[in-house]
């Protein structure tokens, strides 16, 4: 994140407008621009990296895109700035966000960047996969999880 802190204050209020969508991670651009993503941010899932790859192949990994609309498209500067900041190719802006799906309404692993949270996008990925409870709660996440109104399930011995 090249970014000083009045810039990234600027585009998480331009990222705001802008419309987000999930996305199911199927080509391998996208998964190793988010592991990109993931080593920039010294990601704590970092060593989760063989879990995650399982989730990729298995169609279990989702993230968070902009969608470009014509505005946007030809707003060079303001894809190039978000690029920049989310640490993607401008005509690929995927968010440095993930989550992994252990069925097709538990999370097993969800990361945003930090820098990126309170912008609605833990929310949106558990909203549009329609996630009903999480596996494990990382310390230090649970008013996130309360907010969504999600229980912690049992995890069962292959999680």
């Amino acid at each position: 994140m090249s970014q000083n802190e009045d810039d990234v204050i600027v585009l998480r209020e331009k990222l705001k407008k802008e419309r987000m969508v999930t996305m199911k991670i199927t080509d391998t651009r996208a998964f190793w621009t988010l592991f990109d993503q993931m080593i920039q941010a010294e990601c704590r899932f970092l060593h989760n990296r063989n879990c995650l790859l399982k989730a990729y192949m298995e169609g279990r990994l989702h993230t968070v895109r902009v969608v470009e609309t014509d505005e946007l498209f030809k707003d060079e500067e303001t894809r190039g700035r978000f690029a920049a900041w989310f640490g993607a190719h401008p005509a690929y802006l995927c968010l440095p966000a993930f989550i992994v799906v252990t069925d097709t309404t538990v999370c097993h692993m969800m990361w945003v960047r930090e820098d990126m949270r309170r912008l609605g996008i833990g929310s949106l990925l558990t909203k549009d996969l329609k996630i009903e409870s999480t596996t494990s709660q990382l310390a230090g996440s649970e008013p996130f999880w309360d907010h969504c109104g999600l229980r912690e399930a049992k995890r069962t011995r292959n999680e």
